[in-house]
């Protein structure tokens, strides 16, 4: 697995995201990002992570993605 690669490329989506003000994309993209940390063994990065997209998807209003 390419998890690095995966990494980069989660990050500038990040703050693209961010620059661009898609707080829906930036969570998507924070979850993903998690998801490959947890899957690399990084299980403490993967929770900030997901801390991290909390307050965005709670604020988006998407229930579904809340649960998730």
């Amino acid at each position: 697995s390419d998890f690095p690669r995966a990494e980069q490329l989660l990050d500038e989506a990040i703050t693209m995201h961010r620059e661009d003000g898609d707080t829906e994309g930036e969570s998507v993209a924070l979850v993903q990002l998690a998801s490959v940390q947890f899957n690399a063994g990084r299980v403490a990065e993967a929770r900030a992570r997901l801390e991290a997209a909390q307050p965005i998807v709670v604020a988006s209003g998407f229930r579904y993605r809340e649960a998730i």
